[in-house]
């Protein structure tokens, strides 16, 4: 009643309303401190107090949703963090009737009891474009689902050392899931069916979360799914020993990861048997948890240097490395000598000195009678106390460790070059008394001492298989072998004991046009029988030569005189220039190829270009089925700006029926266009030409399309330097590369270039490296 009297008093008084409303202020503090105990003190009958506000100790901004949930909670909305200021003094609403909203949090307050000191929380929230304080304990997080698998597996649910909420979905997914409908100890060891694994994000952290949809006697949970796979509990790396799989007695699995412990290894890969005996080395031991039976099991994952898994430690028999305990260095000559054993060999140095020496790189059976260079030898001492003796050879291009045993000292022969042939020949010894053996002579263990003499062929005709060039490991002089065939025996001799005329060939090339006319003396080229010639053009002023009427040119010296005509077209282009406005079409920027322009082959330039300016070009044309031509031109953008995928140049090749569009992009400079200078020989001869050096450097080459044995040799290039960006391919598709220095381009490349191809290149410039 004497509250109702002071807020009569205060509503009815027009006057002294000051007085009124700190009355009013006191008879309030003094009612509430007389029921809640709260800070705010009122006036008494002989002195008045000041409100005493809790205080903002700290203030957050943040931005994520979050659930209302006042399901065992009775919280009010307030106009600021309560009890901090008059109008906080008091709630504005009741938080149940925001219960499973989703609302939007904008700041955390964190304030100080002025009555008691102790800490609260407040969180600014959004519903509905309207904004409250609440409690922070009222607000549940909210999650968004980022990605569901659809599994299908049988597990058991862990309630000894979890007791994780078992919700009706993803849990703070949906209204519904904010508290669960029951707890994983409820299902404590019961095997469950998951058909299903969620992955969700927590709207305040943005931590990743994943739930795993459960059935047991037919009701569904979602449940962490950390209460359905067997736990890890402790890791072990670092290790520094390998092991031998045994699988004698024992039936594991191989796992992408340590059994039951995720979905991946809820099954099997496959059967350890498989790599049974096999030396491993252990990169790390788990030990998990299983839910059904409460027991520890131990995983270790193992490499053999191929293949990488998972498999139940007691599977493996561990070792320790072996020691290296010397190392020298040597620099010998010898040979493998696999006869009567059977090593392997390593390429990362002594067996089960390391990680990588676990397995055999390869059978010393496959490099038995190499000719090695011995550059190394360590002693290792392993696990049991034996002693082996381990040398590095080089093999050629490989260098590899083996077993000392295998190798055998000695000084050979190399074969620097091998041709395959198929001739006859007369064995002439004369005055000669070569001998016979089983490999070209001395280049190997069982070529060191002749099988026969060929005195008892002389006069004989055989035929012969190949001929090999050697080098004398005592002196270095060069010597050649013939692999001969008589009567169905092989042997290897001298090449001198044969009739020279009988293994060489000739071909003769001539240059003529369509028309039968000789244009150039004809080239002869001599060879060994069964080596292949590589043909090349003439260049000649005004021509160009036709690969396709030439035909075939890849030929095989023979005993007989082959010849190669190569047919040359008088060209036909001329030099033009094509001004923008100055064509034909709706834009008088087209021009018809056998029309406007002749055919051939040209160099295109731009013509009045500014420093900002492009100039496009496109060629089309089309063959009997409508399909482009290969010599088409799609988006040819002439500038300065090489690194954006602007030319400067364009080589061309222009046939008749062909329509060229241009298009510049200012029309305010007049005179702008293309230049094209009619490339009236070809080949050029600084790229290619049978009286021209074989080239061992670099080749420029600039944008546009070249002819493969006409414009460019054929063979083996390395993509070496690049000037802009672009693309270069063949019309065939066996080139395709993408140039440049942005994300995804390369800058260098190996292609390999066949007669007949047509090489197109989009970038300004590139140097191509024979790779002899």
């Amino acid at each position: 009643m004497f509250l109702k009297k002071g807020k009569k008093k205060l509503y009815k008084s027009g006057k002294n309303w000051v007085a009124a409303l700190l009355l009013s202020a006191a008879v309030l503090s003094f009612y509430s401190a007389s029921l809640n105990q709260q800070t705010a003190s009122a006036a008494t009958s002989s002195q008045t107090k000041a409100v005493s506000y809790d205080k903002i100790a700290n203030k957050q901004t943040v931005n994520y949703s979050a659930y209302v949930n006042e399901n065992n909670r009775n919280d009010g909305l307030y106009s600021a963090p309560a009890l901090t200021d008059v109008a906080s003094m008091t709630s504005t609403g009741s938080a149940k009737s925001l219960n499973g909203h989703l609302v939007t949090v904008s700041e955390i307050d964190t304030t100080k009891r002025a009555s008691t000191g102790v800490s609260y929380q407040y969180a600014k929230i959004t519903d509905n474009n309207k904004s409250y304080w609440v409690d922070l304990r009222a607000l549940n997080d909210s999650a968004q689902i980022t990605s569901t698998q659809t599994v299908n597996f049988q597990a058991y649910i862990n309630g000894d050392t979890r007791n994780d909420g078992l919700y009706s979905a993803p849990a703070l997914t949906t209204s519904s899931s904010l508290t669960p409908l029951a707890y994983s100890k409820s299902l404590n060891k019961k095997l469950v069916t998951v058909s299903e694994i969620d992955t969700t994000k927590r709207a305040s952290n943005g931590l990743s979360y994943q739930y795993a949809k459960i059935t047991y006697n037919g009701k569904t949970y979602w449940v962490d799914t950390r209460a359905v796979f067997d736990s890890i509990t402790s890791k072990q790396t670092n290790l520094n020993y390998y092991a031998t799989i045994n699988e004698t007695t024992r039936n594991d699995g191989l796992y992408s990861a340590p059994a039951l412990t995720s979905v991946a290894s809820m099954a099997s890969t496959g059967s350890v048997k498989t790599f049974d005996q096999d030396s491993v080395e252990v990169l790390e031991i788990d030990t998990t948890f299983r839910n059904s039976n409460d027991q520890k099991y131990q995983y270790a994952k193992v490499t053999n240097g191929t293949n990488t898994y998972w498999v139940d430690a007691r599977a493996l028999n561990a070792s320790s490395f072996a020691k290296i305990t010397s190392s020298k260095t040597e620099d010998y000559s010898a040979y493998i000598n696999e006869a009567s054993r059977n090593d392997s060999i390593y390429n990362n140095g002594p067996a089960l000195t390391s990680p990588t020496t676990l397995t055999a790189s390869a059978l010393a059976k496959t490099v038995n009678g190499d000719q090695v260079e011995v550059i190394a030898s360590d002693t290792t001492t392993r696990s049991n106390g034996s002693q082996y003796t381990y040398l590095e050879v080089k093999d050629g291009s490989n260098t590899y460790w083996i077993d000392s045993r295998a190798v055998t000292a000695y000084n050979f022969d190399s074969i620097t070059d091998q041709q395959t042939v198929s001739e006859t020949a007369t064995i002439n010894e004369g005055s000669r008394s070569d001998g016979l053996y089983n490999a070209p002579a001395l280049t190997s263990p069982t070529s060191l001492t002749s099988t026969g003499s060929a005195k008892d062929l002389d006069g004989q005709t055989v035929t012969i298989l190949e001929i090999d060039t050697t080098k004398r490991a005592s002196n270095g002089n060069t010597y050649q072998y013939a692999k001969i065939n008589f009567y169905g025996n092989t042997y290897w001799v001298d090449v001198r004991a044969l009739d020279n005329s009988t293994y060489s060939g000739a071909i003769m090339v001539n240059f003529e046009d369509e028309h039968g006319n000789q244009l150039a003396s004809s080239i002869e080229y001599t060879g060994k029988i069964g080596s292949t010639y590589q043909p090349e053009p003439k260049a000649i002023t005004g021509y160009s030569v036709d690969l396709a009427k030439t035909g075939s040119t890849n030929l095989t010296y023979s005993s007989t005189t082959q010849t190669i005509t190569y047919i040359y077209e008088k060209s036909t282009a001329t030099t033009t220039d094509l001004l923008s406005g100055q064509g034909q079409g709706t834009s008088n920027d087209s021009w018809t190829v056998g029309t406007d322009v002749q055919p051939g082959w040209y160099k295109i330039t731009p013509i009045g270009l500014g420093t900002d300016d492009n100039i496009v070009l496109n060629v089309e044309g089309s063959d009997s089925s409508d399909l482009p031509l290969a010599n088409d031109i799609s988006g040819a953008w002439f500038g300065n700006n090489s690194s954006a995928g602007e030319i400067s140049s364009y080589q061309a090749y222009l046939t008749a029926g062909q329509v060229i569009e241009m298009q510049d992009n200012n029309d305010a400079i007049t005179d702008q266009g293309l230049h094209l200078e009619a490339l009236l020989t070809r080949p050029a001869t600084s790229l290619i030409d049978p009286e021209s050096p074989i080239p061992s450097s670099f080749q420029d080459l600039g944008a546009g399309i070249y002819e493969v044995g006409v414009d460019i040799r054929p063979g083996d290039y390395q993509v070496a330097d690049i000037v802009g960006q672009g693309y270069l391919y063949t019309d065939d598709g066996t080139v395709g590369l993408n140039l440049g220095t942005g994300h995804g381009d390369i800058s260098t490349g190996t292609i390999t270039l066949t007669t007949g191809e047509f090489l197109t290149s989009t970038v300004d410039g590139i140097s191509l490296e024979p790779e002899n």
